[in-house]
């Protein structure tokens, strides 16, 4: 996957993206959290260990992919903030 140019887009099309992105990261991160909350208050995580592990492995690495992906925006706006 080819890396986006972020110098071509404007610092407001920047602060759009991490708010998008800000966005959609709380909803997965919520819709997680619901998921894993049923496994363990329902005492599901106990029938089926292996699901409920992976589930918690894809949980934490769709967390971090997102982040790393928006960390690099925010350190292009603080980069472009402090240049200023």
């Amino acid at each position: 996957m080819a890396r986006r140019d972020l110098s071509a887009l404007t610092t407001d099309q920047l602060r759009q993206q991490v708010g998008a992105m800000r966005k959609v990261h709380a909803v997965v991160t919520g819709i997680f959290l619901v998921i894993i909350l049923a496994w363990v208050v329902g005492g599901y995580w106990r029938q089926s260990v292996p699901v409920f592990i992976s589930t918690l492995a894809m949980a934490v690495a769709i967390w971090a992919m997102q982040f790393s992906v928006r960390s690099g925006l925010e350190k292009e706006l603080a980069r472009r903030a402090g240049a200023s």
